[in-house]
């Protein structure tokens, strides 16, 4: 499958994402830095993982209580997916699916509808993908 640029653009308009900078990164927030590379997106649903793989940590974590930025991203975040996660959520996924190759388990996690009650599930996924990249080295 082909990531049709046509469809960035729509995603980037319905979530509120800032550009596409020369390095082929999608910058969700310029300010706080929040940005992931759509070179390993071969769909839309990969930008979203992705999306959500990069918000996870300043949401849950990255971003002082005090300060309204996390609030306002989590908000984005929720509109553009129809959920309700907290940003206890955000930290427990941030902690559970933040690692190099579980996009496809990330994906998987957002289709299946954010079931934080499964979350321990799509972590021991991680097991396995970690397995099989150790295969290619």
């Amino acid at each position: 499958m082909t990531l049709k640029q046509e469809e960035v653009f729509q995603f980037m308009k319905k979530f509120g994402a800032e550009f596409i900078n020369y390095n082929n990164e999608l910058i969700i927030d310029l300010d706080y830095n929040i940005y992931f590379s759509l070179n390993n997106c071969h769909s839309i649903a990969d930008v979203e993982a992705s999306t959500l793989l990069a918000l996870c940590r300043p949401i849950g974590k990255g971003i002082r209580y005090k300060k309204r930025k996390w609030r306002d991203l989590l908000k984005r975040f929720n509109s553009y997916f129809n959920c309700e996660l907290t940003r206890e959520d955000m930290r427990e996924i941030y902690g559970e699916l933040c690692y190099s190759g579980m996009l496809k388990v990330t994906s998987q996690f957002i289709e299946e509808g954010f079931q934080m009650d499964q979350l321990q599930k799509y972590a021991r996924m991680r097991k396995k993908v970690l397995l099989n990249e150790a295969d290619l080295y």
